[in-house]
């Protein structure tokens, strides 16, 4: 099994060194990190439910409490570097990806809310976050093409 405290305190050394959440310098800690809740649940963790957890580590108050104990502003800090990493992977991308294998290389494709638009949680607006996205009909919502 991995070693949790291991990637939480490189995660934490990160924050504290002034790393933006959105760096790709902490993919492999990320990687790490998703790695072990994939060991923790006997399933491989999607990049959707990657962004989920970092939706409930945002939101529960035993997850924040916790977060805040490795470090003041890790429980806001860690689901944003969460989703950012999740907008990396290859695999989030599915088949809106015919050309390059580079995760940036084109417009986000329709990712759920929680992963493509991080500045409806409260976190600054970031190039490339909440302006890809449109509201359509109800509550869902359409990619832009």
């Amino acid at each position: 099994m991995r070693d949790l405290a291991g990637i939480e305190a490189s995660l934490v050394k990160a924050m504290q060194d002034s790393t933006v959440p959105e760096a790709r310098a902490l993919d492999t800690a990320l990687k790490g990190q998703r790695a072990w809740v994939s060991d923790m649940w006997n399933r491989p963790c999607t990049p959707t439910a990657y962004a989920g957890l970092a939706d409930i580590y945002e939101s529960h108050p035993d997850f924040v409490q916790r977060d805040q104990t490795l470090g003041k502003d890790f429980s806001r800090w860690l689901p944003a570097a969460m989703r950012a990493g999740v907008r990396r992977m290859p695999e989030a991308w599915g088949n809106h990806r015919k050309s390059g294998n580079a995760p940036n290389a084109g417009p986000i494709p329709c990712l759920p809310p929680s992963i493509a638009a991080p500045a409806r949680r409260g976190l600054p607006d970031r190039p490339g976050s909440s302006a890809r996205m449109s509201p359509a009909r109800g509550s869902r919502r359409r990619c832009i093409r």
